[in-house]
């Protein structure tokens, strides 16, 4: 997933918007079904469900997918993560 959240960002960089950039769609779309994928991961680790380190790690992926979706709607070119 953080693979596609650097595409996203080298995408933002140089694109119209997902209007009229099928790519960059594409990465939204599957950045959007991602985030609710890791959210269900965060919540069984509040459930002792996964390890810890793998509940920071799911955080750190959640946090760098909203920044990019972020990003996307505010029709900012560039984003931290």
């Amino acid at each position: 997933m953080l693979d596609k959240v650097g595409t996203c960002k080298d995408l933002l960089k140089h694109s119209p918007g997902i209007a009229d950039d099928p790519e960059l769609a594409s990465t939204i779309g599957f950045l959007e079904a991602s985030r609710d994928r890791v959210q269900d991961i965060l919540l069984a680790g509040q459930h002792g469900m996964i390890s810890e380190e793998l509940l920071k790690h799911a955080m750190y992926v959640l946090v760098a997918i909203q920044r990019a979706l972020d990003a996307e709607r505010e029709g900012l070119d560039e984003f931290m993560f």
